[in-house]
Order: structure tokens, then sequence, then C-alpha cells
């Protein structure tokens, strides 16, 4: 289905006050509110499909997977995934992860995992300590709040048996596009992990975890709508909304090949796909059929153990295609003045045999595209490490070494310690019981209520290294001592090592600190606490592989390259290991399955199990930097691309650190701020 609203025949070059490309939550949100003024025009290039109102991606019980794909299929995400997997991880187990992202109208909001948080109030203060002026935690607080319609729906016994905190009005919005509300059902298990957790010193919030001072148990609002208790994603709160009007225009299926940019020319393609390419990938995921066909129950359909007879169910696996390109040598050079070209508009096709069109951009172009697929388009430009450019045969337009580098994300393993106490209801996987499947699917539709309210994470916390663990010094002190650059890849720029130091020195003060999330524990109520990296040290890169824009990238998260990173995991896994053990958690009746007790407490086999199981949270960014240009930079504190006059950066890759928290709110937040730095033409 293509969407195409109103809109002036594209190839005839229209011109337009600004082009957003992409469709998700930051372009959208981008797109909403600039043309909220009439006299600006706006379209908006979106790669991937408008959604069909498919009953997994509405419904929070199935989490934006479809519970029986078909047999072709790559994913339970379907064709609302780009299909992308990373680089043999070798400092891991040598093996591919699958790495999903979200394609479509409403980018990953049409799949994730609904949880509603924005993190610490440091984590945005911290941002303007690396030189980002007016990008704190209260400057943000109020972008938060313009985005959200959030409404308290849950019943004052519900929140007193779940630790649900009470509702800080202060801290939310109420008229905002996006529905944010509680699930109707909750499982008896979270109480039980929480007093365990509470056991062994982990707090848990009393206040609501959204008001920047959470480091404990918190029990998380959803993006859902209160009443029909369905997704609430981008495309519903951003773009139906205002899609009739004349000035606001959206073409999807429409993948952006190049940035436009006056004066600069790049060579031809590389034949390196073939014609039909829309730029997806062939790495193999999860898919839920499969998985039920091995376990026919508690699996839930978000957390799930990497190990034994499902660990190619996560695409642990090498997937042929071509190599990457080394990185050339860097060679010294001396410091330079940056051009100030300036951005015509941006290139355009729907696959890689398709005539390519271009669009003439009056004022500004927005890249909206995402950690991924932002860097890879300005490196296609000729934005990017001249080096690695001109080892690509890419004419060099802005010479910026921070593009594609800088990369975090928040990346975990998945514990199993199945609950033998059977009066305690789980989430169980669709299609395991096919009679309740049927029962829970009619309270959803005619009562708005009961399991499918709700997905698998259940409760969860976002602890601190030093409420779990006496190690914490001993790690702080190993990470402020490692030399200058170690462990990040080679021939990097010196700016961008440097702006790594400067960050290496906030999280390891961090680990000292009991008000600073380390970790995410996310709970399934039947027996998966997964364990996820909130603060990783370690560094990764995203890069094109050829000058094909069709091409998959090279999508390189380089996990465990930092030891410190594995060795939180080896905190976080013994901590899981205590925490089974404790009165709390006895009446659930748990048995420890993976990790068990004798891997647990054995470092070769502990470390050898952390390394298989690593997958990611999906939740990538940093590879377009707010920061100086001393410090790797790609825009500066206003979002414009360095050394250009009109090009804007608004979604997740410009996190310069990555927040402890699901990041949607968060990039929802970073696109209502720059919005209202209205679109300026470019000087004469």
């Amino acid at each position: 289905m293509t969407i195409l609203v109103s809109c002036p025949t594209l190839h005839d070059e229209h011109l337009l006050t600004g082009t957003v490309v992409g469709g998700g939550a930051s372009g959208l949100t981008v797109a909403n509110r600039l043309s909220e003024d009439s006299s600006v025009t706006v379209l908006v290039l979106e790669a991937g499909p408008a959604d069909q109102n498919e009953e997994w991606i509405r419904v929070p019980y199935f989490m934006g997977n479809d519970p029986d794909p078909p047999a072709d299929a790559l994913s339970g995400h379907l064709d609302y995934d780009w299909n992308f997997g990373t680089e043999e991880q070798t400092y891991l187990d040598s093996k591919t992860r699958h790495y999903p992202l979200g394609r479509g109208i409403g980018g990953g909001t049409l799949i994730n995992g609904f949880l509603w948080n924005r993190g610490n109030a440091g984590d945005y203060d911290e941002w303007e300590t690396l030189g980002n002026d007016g990008w704190n935690w209260d400057s943000m607080l109020q972008y938060f709040e313009k985005n959200e319609k959030f409404t308290t729906d849950v019943t004052a016994s519900d929140a007193s048996s779940y630790s649900i905190a009470p509702v800080d009005s202060s801290v939310h919005g109420s008229s905002g596009p996006v529905n944010v509300s509680y699930q109707d059902y909750f499982y008896p298990g979270t109480p039980k992990v929480y007093a365990a957790m509470n056991e062994l010193g982990v707090p848990t919030d009393s206040a609501d975890p959204n008001n920047g001072l959470s480091a404990g148990n918190s029990f998380l609002p959803m993006n859902i709508d209160p009443v029909s208790k369905t997704r609430s994603d981008a495309r519903r709160a951003l773009w139906d909304p205002a899609e009739s009007r004349d000035n606001l225009y959206l073409s999807n299926g429409q993948f952006v090949t190049k940035i436009n940019i006056e004066n600069v020319a790049q060579p031809a393609d590389e034949a390196t796909v073939a014609t039909t390419s829309r730029g997806q990938g062939t790495h193999p995921g999860l898919k839920l059929n499969s998985l039920v066909n091995v376990l026919s129950k508690n699996v839930n359909i978000f957390n799930l153990m990497p190990v034994g007879s499902l660990k190619d169910l996560f695409g642990l696996r090498k997937v042929k295609r071509s190599p990457p390109r080394p990185m050339p040598k860097r060679e010294k050079k001396e410091k330079r003045a940056l051009p100030n070209v300036r951005i015509t508009g941006v290139e355009y096709a729907t696959d890689a045999g398709a005539t390519r069109q271009n669009i003439t951009a009056r004022k500004e172009v927005i890249l909206a595209a995402g950690a991924v697929h932002t860097p890879l388009l300005l490196q296609l430009s000729g934005i990017g490490d001249e080096a690695f450019l001109s080892s690509m045969n890419i004419s060099t337009a802005v010479d910026l070494p921070g593009v594609g580098n800088n990369y975090q994300d928040h990346f975990q393993i998945a514990t199993y310690a199945p609950y033998g106490n059977d009066s305690f209801p789980i989430c169980e996987s669709y299609g395991s019981d096919p009679t309740a499947d049927v029962a829970n699917r009619e309270e959803f539709y005619s009562s708005h209520t009961g399991p499918w309210t709700a997905g698998a994470p259940n409760g969860v916390a976002f602890p601190s290294l030093k409420s779990m663990s006496t190690n914490y010094s001993t790690l702080a002190s190993n990470a402020s001592n490692q030399a200058n650059g170690e462990y990040l890849a080679a021939d990097l720029d010196d700016t961008v090592i440097a702006g790594y130091e400067k960050q290496k020195a906030i999280l390891a003060a961090n680990l000292q600190n009991a008000n600073r999330s380390q970790y995410e524990m996310l709970n399934d109520n039947a027996g998966h606490l997964t364990w996820s990296l909130m603060r990783p040290f370690g560094r990764g890169q995203i890069r094109i592989r050829s000058r094909n824009p069709f091409d998959t990238p090279v999508i390189d998260p380089r996990y465990g390259s930092n030891p410190v990173d594995l060795q939180l995991f080896v905190e976080a896994l013994r901590f899981n290991h205590r925490l089974q053990a404790t009165n709390a958690m006895a009446e659930l009746q748990p048995s420890e399955s993976y990790p068990t007790s004798d891997q647990v407490n054995d470092d070769a086999q502990l470390m050898t199990l952390i390394k298989e199981g690593i997958f990611t949270e999906y939740h990538p960014v940093g590879t377009a930097s707010m920061l100086p240009l001393d410090l790797g930079g790609v825009v500066d504190a206003r979002l414009k691309v360095y050394g250009t006059q009109n090009l804007r950066i608004v979604d997740g890759s410009i996190m310069p650190m990555i927040p402890a928290a699901h990041l949607q709110a968060c990039i929802y937040g970073v696109a209502e701020k720059v919005r209202l730095r209205r679109l300026q033409p470019p000087p004469c």
C-alpha cells in the first residue's frame, strides 16, 4: 500500500519548504509540527510500507510479532523489519546477530515493546556537559510532556499490589499526540520479584518513574490507548490526524539513496545487489511458530533465552554477504576549516533498478532515518570520514570523522528459572493453549480487558551497579585506568577518541553512583529475567558496504570489545543467581536452568555463556553525535550538520550518550525540541 495524499508529481522536482527523510517517530513528529504552519510545505519520504492494521501490531500481547508468520518470512515482524544482521562479533562468539529495525510508516513504534520511560535526569545533563548548551533534563522535560497524552487508568488496588508509583502530573503531558497509559492485566509474580530485589538491596521507586530520578524497580506505563488498549504508534498519533492538511505530503515505498549537495557529484553505484532490492537484508531472525514447536509454553514473545536448540532462532549464525572493506590507515592531517555546503534536496527510488528521482527542498532537508540509515546516507553523499570515503571512491563534501562512529546500544542476556508453582499464571506463547487464545481474544475485543492488554515484560527494574554488587569500585577503577582510546576500533580520528574519553570518565563515575541505573531487568513472569546494559563502555560502527545504497550496511556493535562490559554481565548473572535463592522468590519455586548454579560459579563457563548469549535490545544511537567538532561531533546543539547550511538530523543518531531507558519517549522528545527552531532559508 502506498500513501500519497494530494502530492504534486514527485519527479517534477516540486519545491518544498522542507523534506523529511524517514517516517518513524522523529520524522513524523517534525513533519506534523512544522505543517501546523500553513506557510510551511513538508514532504515525508518513507522507504517502508503502510501497515494494514494487523492484529499482531495493534494488540499489546503480540509485541509486534506475527505469531504464525509465512514459511519464507525472515522474522516475526514480516515486512516491517529491515532484516539486517550484525557483522560477526569477534569479541563474543564470532557469530552474527539478527538486528531488528522498524520499517514502515511509524518506524519502530509499529513493532516495539511499548515500554515508556525517559531515563535519568543525569542522562541529559551529561549531554550538556559534553558541550551541548540547552540539552539538559530541565530543558527537555517540556518536550517530553508536549508529546504525551498521559492517562492514569490504573486502580488504587492494582497500584498498591504491583508497586505502581503515584503519577506526578507535573512531569506528564495531557494533550499530546501519543497515548500513554497502563495495561489492564497484571501477573502476580511481579510483587515477588520486586520483593526479592528489595531483599538484596535494590529499592522499589516510590515516585513516578518518569520524573528523572528512578534507579530501582519501576512499573512502567506503555504507549497504548487507554480505551481500546491498542498500540499508539507514530502513524496513528501524528500522521493520520494530519493527513488532510494541504501542506503535508507523505510518500511511502520511497528509498532515499543520496542527499544532493550543490556542486558535488558522486560516482555511479556499484553493482552489488539485484535490481529488485529495496534495501532490506536477508538475515534470519526470530520466527515464533518455530519456537512454539520447540517449547509449547513458558516462552514469551519478547525476552527469549538463546540457549541449546533455540540458539539458531536468534540468527546467531554466519550469513553469506560481501565482507566489509577494511578501514584505511589514518594519517595525521592538519586541522582545516569546514566548508559551508548547501543541500539542494534528495535523490530517491523505489528499488535498485528504478530510475532515480529528485526532490528539491527550498529550505532544509531533515534526516530522521534512524541511527543506522542516517550515517549511511551521509556517507553515500560524501559527508563522513575523508579517509574512509576516499577508500570507497566517494568524493568528500564535508570531512566529519564522527559519522558512523560512537555507536551505542543496550545489549542484553536472558536467564531462565521456570516457576514450579503453577498457581501463578504466566504469559504463555500464542498457540500453546488454543482455548485460552480464543477466550483472551474475545475478552480483549469485547471489553478491552484481560491478558492481551499487556505484553510479557510486566514490572521491570533499572538498578545501579552499586545496589547489586560490592565490586563497583573495582570496575570503576578498571574503566578509568584504561589507556587513551584503548578497546576502540583501529584507525579512529583523534577527535572521535577524545569524545569517547570524555564519555568514559562520566561512565566510570556513574558505576559508583547508587542513583544511576546501570542495568535494566525485564521480567516476563514466566521465569525469564533479562539483564541489559544501560551504559555500555564499548563503541561500535555503522558503515556502508559499497557505493550501492541498496546494499546491506556494515553493522558492527563490537559487543564485548570493552572487557568492563563483559564483567558487568558477570556481576548481573551472579546477582541473578542470588535473587533466585531469596526468601521472596521461594513461593514461585524457581528452578535455575540458564545459567545453572555450576555455570555461575565457574568463571570460564560463565564468560562463555555470556559471549554466546548476548543480543541487542534494539536501541542503537550515537552514529551522528551531537558533540563539538573536536570531540568527533556530527551535529551542533541545533542539530545542524557541521559544514552544511541546511541539513539537520533529528533521530537517535544524534544522542552522544545513550539514556538508561527505552528510547521511544526519548526520541519523540528530541524531535519535539528541534521542531520549534523554525526552518531557516539558506543565506544568499
